[in-house]
């Protein structure tokens, strides 16, 4: 099923909150000073991309097979968490690109790539 026309406008809706997101945390990035805010913004749009995902499954299943190097490396990070310094920012972290990647692969699987693109330069062009 293709995605119509309010799909596309709420997942450009979502890439602003995105970058709204960013303008939430002024320590750029730092998830020790992340405010609540910003956290509970980002859950919503890593849950956006997920339910997107689900939607998409078999597609997605394809795109995580052709793309193993990048699932293995968020995955590895996700591990150093055992023997990093400072567990709990390291966890964070490696959540937070494993979100990222999801809302990536649901703008690859899910628009066209000319369309997915369209949406990013809208989305970035409203910030």
């Amino acid at each position: 099923m293709r995605p119509g026309v309010a799909e596309a406008a709420l997942t450009a809706a979502i890439l602003v909150l995105c970058s709204a997101g960013l303008l939430l945390n002024p320590d750029g990035g730092d998830p020790q000073s992340s405010s609540a805010s910003a956290q509970v913004l980002w859950g919503a749009v890593y849950a956006y991309a997920i339910v997107g995902l689900w939607r998409c499954r078999y597609a997605a299943a394809m795109l995580v097979r052709r793309s193993l190097p990048l699932v293995f490396l968020v995955a590895e990070l996700g591990l150093t968490a055992m023997w990093s310094a400072d567990p709990a920012v390291t966890l964070k972290r490696a959540i937070g690109l494993l979100g990222t990647t999801a809302v990536a692969y649901y703008l690859v699987c899910r628009f066209e790539h000319r369309r997915a693109l369209a949406i990013v330069a809208v989305a970035m062009g409203a910030t």
